[in-house]
């Protein structure tokens, strides 16, 4: 695949490389240390080029197991490469990591493709960014779709494809809540900034993160995330004498597992044979602590590691009471999993999360309050009619979001990129404004030693950025009311 120098150039003029592709090697190999980059790259904003005809897509992700953005990667791949609407789309996923045992199933139609993985410490970005062109040359790529959308090389990623003379579209696929992106200490929050205002469209799964993002760049939709279970005659019953409750995701700072030893430690004071089954893994130096902890409270017979399993049916079947602890999510796959079983549902609130929407019949408890979710869970497990009423509930509402096709929702994407069509705005009040700032603070707070650093950072400077729209808004207000 041949780089489009020209294009490079325009912003990227006079810098004595005679491949721009060299100028991006080398601002990606020295971005730690060098900001020299600054002044070219806002330069993209101010110029675009002719869009194509999408017909060929590649998703990109690191992996494709052990996790939920994996999980829909390979609904989302096989809905796309298989849609009955008359539109056609030849799909490709495209992982930093080799195929694994553990891997989630790829519909026969969709190929994988494997890009190598850039870390900024080994200066070895050259060899991702030729094989990106070498993947858009041979597999003729009208589209990509990022959905790692924190990842170092986001940014690269986007300059070398669109430096190609094939000039794919470039998307980012925003699977969770956009401040929390400032929770990650190794990530550069400006160049994460800089690759969603400079991307073809962001795909955002709430109205909250679609408001925020639509700051940063214009081409920002929501669409929620497909059905990930064909399953929907299986709902649990109540089951007299048994108090089996499930806890599902990976072992994570952002899942909060240690809580789950807290919440039992009520639970089993009123019923002493409850059982939380823990199913996940992922990191095994929290997995230390939460062993710990389970013992140290004496409830290794009431809280049971089951590990990671590919298939949860199971766990999902067992359950009286599903419960979650994250501290923020974007579209969980596991709360909509344990809805389509109809079992009631125990989580910590986040606010922003679009399964409020979709779902009836959930209990939710404000963060860290472990006596408000062992209430809330005690009062399922002894009260049937309680019990069956929110099972209901929630089974119902679940029929309703499976029968949407969301694969669909993203034809309109696409067809709007072809035609330079710009989707609907959406205003944020001047109170979400506020609480955009409060999270990027509470997130990134959570990556920092002192907390006024926030306020030193590239979060809040990005932040003050978000708001400008809202200060402007009221100075003209202002200025017309005289």
């Amino acid at each position: 695949m041949e780089i489009d120098n020209e294009y490079l150039h325009r912003f990227f003029p006079d810098t004595g490389y005679e491949n721009a592709f060299d100028l991006i090697c080398k601002f990606a190999d020295t971005s730690n240390t060098d900001r020299s980059y600054f002044g070219y790259i806002e330069k993209i904003f101010r110029f675009s080029k002719q869009p194509r005809p999408v017909k060929t897509v590649a998703l990109c992700n690191v992996k494709l197991n052990n996790g939920g953005i994996e999980r829909v990667l390979s609904l989302l791949s096989a809905g796309l490469a298989e849609l009955e609407n008359g539109t056609k789309y030849n799909i490709i996923i495209a992982t930093d990591e080799e195929p694994a045992a553990n891997d989630y199933d790829l519909s026969p139609l969709v190929s994988r493709y494997i890009l190598p993985a850039y870390d900024p410490e080994k200066n070895n970005y050259r060899e991702r960014g030729n094989a990106l062109l070498e993947l858009i040359d041979k597999q003729q790529i009208d589209a990509f779709v990022f959905s790692s959308y924190a990842a170092p090389g986001l940014l690269w990623d986007l300059l070398t494809i669109k430096s190609s003379t094939r000039n794919p579209a470039f998307f980012i696929h925003l699977h969770n809540y956009f401040p929390s992106i400032f929770a990650i200490p190794r990530q550069n929050i400006d160049l994460v900034w800089q690759a969603f205002s400079a991307a073809d469209g962001i795909i955002t799964l709430s109205d909250a993160d679609r408001k925020i993002c639509q700051n940063l760049n214009k081409k920002t939709y929501k669409i929620i995330n497909p059905c990930l279970t064909n399953q929907a005659d299986k709902k649990n019953q109540w089951k007299d004498g048994t108090h089996h409750i499930l806890w599902i995701g990976r072992i994570s700072q952002q899942k909060q597992p240690l809580e789950i030893v807290k919440i039992m430690k009520h639970v089993t004071e009123e019923l002493p044979d409850a059982v939380c089954h823990v199913v996940g893994s992922d990191d095994d130096a929290l997995m230390v602590l939460l062993k710990k902890s389970i013992s140290e409270n004496k409830l290794d017979n009431r809280i049971i590691l089951e590990g990671f399993h590919k298939s949860v049916d199971d766990f999902y079947q067992n359950a009286d009471v599903f419960i979650s602890t994250s501290s923020f999510e974007g579209f969980p796959s596991t709360y909509m999993e344990s809805a389509s079983y109809g079992i009631p549902s125990v989580t910590y609130d986040i606010p922003w999360l679009e399964y409020y929407n979709i779902i009836d019949g959930w209990e939710k408890v404000p963060q860290y309050d472990e006596k408000a979710a062992a209430k809330a869970i005690i009062s399922l497990l002894r009260n049937k009619s309680y019990w069956e009423e929110r099972s209901r509930r929630i089974y119902e509402s679940f029929l309703k979001y499976r029968a949407h096709n969301t694969a669909e929702d993203w034809t309109e994407v696409f067809d709007n990129y072809e035609k330079g069509i710009t989707p609907p705005q959406y205003e944020m009040s001047s109170a979400e404004y506020a609480e955009v700032l409060n999270q990027i603070a509470f997130f990134h707070a959570r990556s920092l030693e002192f907390i006024d650093e926030i306020y030193k950072s590239s979060s809040y400077r990005v932040g003050n950025k978000l708001i400008k729209p809202l200060h402007a808004l009221k100075k003209l207000k202002k200025k017309l009311n005289g």
